[in-house]
């Protein structure tokens, strides 16, 4: 991972910033909270600015990885919306495709020179490995997360399904918390993994991470867009119970998704 970062980032004098400013904020993440006191994440957990800047330490990770002139932001106003109704204290909720386990520093770098708030106050719905693996752990340590276990892989460890799901119901009660207190902007990945067109149909599907995918890390650009809000209400206004409305808003989000 370190030689394809070098190899990626390219310029001498950055390269040796950049790796030594992510080899000390590692080490000393690992130490501090991996060997003597592993940082345990709650339900519901605020990022980490300080002493340590977890928020900084991802994105000035990140920041040299992308290729800014080749990158595009779409829909722009519909991003002032977004902003404008979190002003209001309206909740806002983003149904999203998953490319990378950098998503959350490309949103923000993408954002933070038009829309800082949106870029820093996100809170993105968290599977399990973000919030275990020992290398994530810093990463995801500065982001606002609401940790949750995947209903695919409750079933991988018998002995923890019962943990897991009293921990998710902690998780659904910490987000109704802040649903409830209005001005959040929730991040959902609902197929839970990396998404990937299908070459054949292009349709979107999660990588099975049993099967594993190779990562390679590269200077590239990169591109973030939203599209206009899916009401409910309008969507649903024919079903005859919340099951089927369930299904129909679901659906209608799928072929939005495809579609884009």
């Amino acid at each position: 991972w370190r030689r394809l970062l070098v190899e990626a980032v390219g310029d001498v004098s950055l390269r040796r910033f950049h790796v030594s400013r992510f080899s000390f904020a590692v080490a000393r993440s690992w130490t501090s909270r991996c060997q003597k006191d592993p940082f345990i994440f709650p339900p519901y957990h605020k990022a980490a600015r300080e002493p340590f800047d977890y928020y900084m330490f991802g994105q000035n990770y990140i920041h040299p990885l992308v290729d800014f002139r080749n990158s595009y932001v779409g829909n722009i106003p519909v991003f002032h919306e977004i902003r404008e109704k979190l002003q209001e204290g309206h909740n806002i909720v983003l149904i999203s495709n998953h490319q990378t386990e950098a998503d959350p520093a490309v949103i923000a770098l993408l954002l933070e020179g038009t829309h800082s708030h949106i870029a820093e106050n996100v809170t993105y719905v968290a599977g399990d490995r973000v919030v275990t693996d020992p290398l994530c752990k810093p990463f995801s340590m500065g982001r606002n997360l609401v940790c949750v276990y995947s209903k695919k892989h409750m079933f991988d460890v018998p002995e923890l399904v019962e943990m897991k799901r009293r921990s998710n119901t902690r998780s659904l009660k910490e987000m109704a918390l802040l649903l409830r207190g209005g001005s959040q902007l929730l991040w959902i990945a609902p197929s839970g993994g990396r998404d990937r067109p299908d070459p054949l149909t292009g349709e979107w599907y999660p990588v099975e991470k049993e099967i594993g995918e190779k990562r390679v890390i590269t200077f590239h650009g990169a591109g973030l867009s939203v599209g206009p809000e899916i009401k409910f209400n309008e969507v649903t206004s024919t079903c005859y119970d919340s099951e089927e409305a369930k299904e129909v808003y679901a659906r209608a989000l799928y072929e939005y998704y495809c579609a884009i």
